[in-house]
């Protein structure tokens, strides 16, 4: 990676991780709650010739929990994903960040023995996985309108829902094995 494209990555998620952090603060807010210029942190988030990479301590600062709460090598783009753990579960299960951060409340609802927002938490998934299922029987009647000339939709319409149907099957198994690890032995 160049020198240039490390400084474009820095810039970006120092914007992106103080507007994700910080969205009602102003650059001149942070800037002032960090303790340097409006300019200063200007310059780190600006990408090109006239942006600079902030110094090591500053990376370290930025990336401590009373700011960004973030490994540093997601700052200077080592990682994909703001931690190690978070990078290494994405990378072994597929799941995107946000389904990792939505598990990862989950299972701090859990702990904290929040089991009313939970609860909620879980309907309104079972709730998706049902539109789902609306979708799915919406998607199927569609076949009632076609005509027999269209035999070649029909197939591609028919491939569609097996795809559909299986990937409801699958949510619904995944969501069963979710509520079956939480049920009390």
């Amino acid at each position: 990676m160049t020198v240039e494209e490390r400084q474009k990555i820095i810039a970006k998620r120092i914007k992106q991780q103080r507007k994700k952090k910080f969205p009602e603060l102003t650059v001149a807010d942070f800037a002032d709650m960090y303790g340097v210029t409006e300019n200063t942190i200007y310059n780190w988030e600006r990408v090109g010739k006239t942006g600079i990479i902030p110094p090591l301590d500053a990376i370290l600062r930025l990336s401590s929990a009373e700011f960004f709460d973030c490994e540093p090598s997601y700052l200077i783009g080592d990682i994909e994903h703001e931690t190690h753990e978070k990078t290494d579960i994405v990378k072994a299960t597929l799941l995107t960040e946000e389904a990792i951060e939505v598990i990862q409340e989950d299972i701090r609802l859990i702990r904290i023995n929040d089991k009313l927002t939970f609860y909620s938490r879980v309907a309104d998934f079972i709730n998706r996985i049902l539109e789902y299922d609306q979708l799915y029987e919406l998607i199927s009647d569609t076949d009632r309108y076609l005509s027999i000339d269209d035999t070649e939709y029909i197939k591609d319409m028919g491939t569609e829902i097996n795809k559909l149907d299986i990937a409801l099957t699958k949510a619904q198994k995944s969501f069963f094995s979710f509520l079956d690890f939480f049920r009390p032995q």
